[in-house]
């Protein structure tokens, strides 16, 4: 049975009574590991929903006898905050941009994979010399993080060659 559940850490823009809610645990009632683990993702979640990609929740018991005390800690962290610069960038590219940012561990690592997805999808595109700078900003309880992206010359009919390859067809390299 759970005994307490105690919130503790920066919780952001939750209020610790708000928190404790989303964990759907309640003290007396029987501890659910499953129903606890769903609950941080919630938290979680919800947390990424509002902009705090770097959030994190996580969750620890202490065992006695026959009871359970659970330990939320939160780190809400700052709201991020994207600004792109010299292309309409696609939705499907900034979810997954802020994907990469909730995932990520340190700035620069975050800030290169994003740079990185931008510039693999201008590539698509044939903008095949395409410059993606960043800039992470960070301001009390917020982030700012720019792209400024400059495309290149634009190419079309690009075909990749396999010189040397004499005994593969260059038709069964690209296959591969």
């Amino acid at each position: 049975k759970v005994q307490a559940i105690n919130v503790a850490g920066n919780t952001g823009i939750y209020n610790p009574r708000q928190l404790e809610s989303k964990l759907k645990l309640k003290p007396g009632k029987t501890y659910d590991f499953f129903k606890a683990t769903k609950g941080v993702d919630k938290i979680q979640s919800n947390y990424h929903k509002h902009g705090y990609l770097e959030s994190q929740a996580r969750l620890s018991t202490q065992h006695q006898d026959h009871t359970v005390d659970v330990n939320l800690d939160v780190n809400g962290g700052p709201s991020v905050q994207f600004a792109y610069e010299g292309w309409n960038v696609p939705s499907h590219v900034r979810r997954d941009i802020r994907k990469i940012w909730a995932q990520g561990v340190f700035d620069v690592q975050r800030a290169l994979d994003s740079a990185n997805l931008i510039r693999t999808e201008r590539i698509k595109q044939g903008y095949l010399e395409a410059l993606v700078k960043y800039y992470v900003t960070p301001r009390p309880g917020r982030k700012n993080v720019s792209f400024d992206i400059i495309p290149g010359t634009r190419y079309a009919g690009v075909h990749t060659v396999f010189e040397g390859a004499q005994r593969i067809k260059g038709e069964e390299l690209r296959e591969q």
